[in-house]
Parts: C-alpha cells; sequence; structure tokens
C-alpha cells in the first residue's frame, strides 16, 4: 500500500538529488509545467546529465511530448552533446519523418474513406515507417481500409 501526498510545485533543483533522476522527472512532465521558453534549457539539462542509449530514448519521448521545434532540438543536441549529436540528430529526424508520414497517411484516409476508427487510428500512429509508406502506396485505388492494411487485395 501507498500513500500519495500532493506536495504541490518542487522547483526542478530540488526534485532529486540524482541529476539521472531529476532529468527524468523533467522529460516526464515535460511542457505540462515548463514556463514559457524553458523548453531549450531543460532539454540542455537533461542532455548533459543523460548519455548513450538513454539519451536518445529520452529524446524520442520528448519530441512526442514536447513543444519545441526540430530545429531547437537539433541546435540544443550539437552544442551540448556534440560527441552523440550525429546519432541523436539522426533519431529527431526519423521520429519527426514518422510523424510527417502518419498525418498524411491518416488525413489521406479520412479524404478517401471519411472518419477513421479508434482502431485505425491507433494502428496508424503505432505504425513504422516502413508501414506506412506500403499503406500510402496501397491507398491509391484501394476501394476499402482493409485494402490499404493489406487485408485484403486492393482491387
Amino acid at each position: 500500500r501507498y500513500c500519495l501526498l500532493d506536495l504541490g510545485h518542487i522547483p526542478f533543483r530540488k526534485m532529486s538529488s540524482s541529476s539521472t533522476l531529476r532529468a527524468g522527472f523533467v522529460a516526464l512532465w515535460g511542457a505540462s509545467w515548463l514556463e514559457e521558453g524553458e523548453g531549450k534549457a531543460e532539454l540542455a539539462a537533461i542532455l548533459r546529465t543523460l548519455s548513450g542509449g538513454l539519451a536518445i530514448r529520452t529524446v524520442e519521448y520528448i519530441l512526442h511530448e514536447w513543444p519545441i521545434s526540430e530545429e531547437e532540438y537539433q541546435a540544443t543536441v550539437a552544442e551540448v552533446n556534440p560527441e552523440q549529436a550525429e546519432e541523436i540528430v539522426e533519431t529527431i529526424a526519423q521520429t519527426y519523418e514518422k510523424r510527417y508520414k502518419s498525418q498524411l497517411v491518416e488525413r489521406l484516409l479520412q479524404r478517401q474513406f471519411g472518419p477513421l476508427s479508434p482502431t485505425a487510428q491507433n494502428r496508424i500512429g503505432q505504425a513504422s515507417a516502413e508501414e506506412l509508406d506500403s499503406w500510402a502506396d496501397r491507398l491509391v485505388g484501394a476501394s476499402s481500409l482493409n485494402a490499404v492494411f493489406g487485408n485484403e487485395d486492393p482491387h
């Protein structure tokens, strides 16, 4: 059994004595409590703290949750973590590419077949970039969502 107590606002620097744990808190809470313009500074603090795969996975999460532009991410990564900049920037580019592809496929499917079910929307959101490309190719001439998703012959 656990008891949960709301301690109110706790400044970022006082969340934990562990810099890694603080970085994790900031990544998870993200933009919901950051003040205007703090995102870049907090991202820089996270990148200074984390390294390797943990930094990359954290950046992937932040890309989905924080309202910071791709350019701000790239500039911050290059400034703060130059030894991992190429790998992290590649992750950023792949994440944005997948996001744009999924938005495009969803918009085109809605245009051709009308409103999508939550199941179809989830499937699009969870798809890989390769699946999205395949679905976009199948969309041309498809008579149903099942044809696009590969559950039946598209013609």
